[in-house]
């Protein structure tokens, strides 16, 4: 006896009115809590978003704005993979697309992130980053709290006399 192939293949639980199989959006609250999750994995374009919004000082509610999004949308672009280095301009372009937002502005947000951790992450970044605050500081280093006083003892010319 020949079975139906249609039959064979499908299970009572596959049926589509199945409430287990009925794809649900995430609330407001789960993508609140899956983008609280995810910002500190690398591996989510969430932790990308923070640190862009920790450098320019903004709210998550301006990001969104920013980028021309509700924070419900902002959240579900966080959950996104990160762009391949090796294709970074399609991957950009695959996930503004689906999140609707302009690629340009993503690639824009994504590269702003990247530069300043390639500068601010090498020993001699952070020198150069030290010497230019240093630099718009008025104050000599001497004068500032903290400073060691230069007493006599201090000054390696004295020591030669």
């Amino acid at each position: 006896m020949h079975e139906d192939a249609t039959n064979s293949a499908t299970r009572p639980d596959d049926e589509p009115d199945d409430p287990v199989f009925v794809p649900t959006p995430p609330t407001p609250d789960q993508l609140a809590w899956l983008r609280e999750r995810s910002g500190g994995d690398d591996a989510a374009l969430a932790s990308r978003l923070r640190r862009y919004r920790e450098q320019e000082g903004w709210s998550h509610d301006q990001l969104a704005a920013h980028l021309g999004l509700n924070v419900a949308s902002l959240d579900r672009l966080g959950l996104s993979g990160i762009p391949r280095s090796d294709r970074f301009a399609g991957d950009v372009r695959a996930i503004a697309a689906a999140n609707g937002i302009v690629a340009e502005q993503l690639m824009h947000l994504l590269r702003a992130v990247e530069s300043r951790n390639a500068f601010t992450g090498s020993a001699a970044a952070r020198r150069i980053v030290a010497a230019a605050r240093d630099h718009d500081d008025p104050t000599p280093a001497e004068d500032r709290p903290g400073a060691p006083s230069a007493t006599s003892d201090d000054r390696p010319e004295d020591n030669y006399r």
